[in-house]
């Protein structure tokens, strides 16, 4: 009986992850939030080509929209204040910033 449960779990998991993203890393050097719940930010030492390549008109900038999850802005808020180096996983456009999918801050 558990084997069933484990293995509807492990395709839940596994079809939440984007098909491709590409990833950067660095430390945010700015963030900019709009009243409608969007957020985008800058790196110090910009976005990896792989990055860019997702969105190749790209302002400069990678974001969420107002409708993705809320953590992701306090992962971002947080990381940011403390300055901490994040990892993003990132895929195509979020209007003209590079779509962010996931972070990752080591603590």
């Amino acid at each position: 009986m558990k084997k069933p449960t484990l293995l509807t779990s492990l395709l839940i998991m596994l079809a939440s992850i984007p098909a491709h993203s590409a990833h950067t890393i660095g430390t945010i050097s700015s963030y900019y939030s709009t009243t409608n719940g969007d957020v985008a930010i800058k790196l110090k030492e910009g976005f990896s080509d792989e990055a860019e390549a997702e969105c190749p008109t790209n302002n400069g900038y990678a974001g969420i929209s107002r409708d993705d999850d809320p953590i992701l802005k306090s992962t971002l808020l947080s990381a940011a204040v403390a300055e901490k180096k994040v990892r993003l996983a990132v895929a195509g456009c979020q209007n003209s910033w590079i779509k962010i999918n996931a972070v990752y801050v080591n603590i």
